[in-house]
């Protein structure tokens, strides 16, 4: 009976070991009133204070290429923002520092609807006051 609960701790640490390995990305930040939303194709975070990286990810409400619509803004510190391309690499988006905000259109997302968008938000030093707000922009009206 021994032997059987070893076997079976060994395969739970070894499909944990595995998981901890299949994952692409992983978060280091320290963060305060960090609210995070992936829901209805749109990505926003909202944070009181920020220092690291945070990657998000929400799907694509329509079919088709497009871009990237924008909008966000950061009481103090400065931030990047980037996304994954088709390519599987990481392509900027847009930078903002302490008392700025933007709202635009950029970068190229494509894919069937439901297509995973992934986000990399990262803080150069600590960030106070920020938001960011991204949703799949095609040209029609959301």
């Amino acid at each position: 009976m021994k032997h059987f609960f070893l076997k079976i701790l060994y395969t739970f640490l070894c499909i944990s070991i595995l998981f901890s390995f299949a994952s692409c990305h992983a978060d280091s930040y320290s963060a305060t009133m960090l609210v995070r939303s992936g829901i209805g194709g749109t990505l926003s975070v909202r944070f009181g204070t920020l220092n690291g990286y945070l990657y998000e990810s929400f799907r694509k409400d329509a079919d088709g290429e497009g871009a990237l619509s924008y909008t966000a803004s950061l009481g103090e510190g400065s931030l990047s923002v980037s996304y994954e391309g088709a390519d599987g690499k990481m392509c900027p988006l847009f930078s903002l520092k302490g008392g700025e905000s933007i709202s635009d259109i950029g970068g190229y997302a494509e894919g069937k609807k439901g297509t995973r968008i992934r986000i990399l938000i990262e803080t150069d030093g600590k960030c106070r006051d920020g938001s960011v707000k991204i949703h799949f922009y095609n040209g029609e009206k959301s």
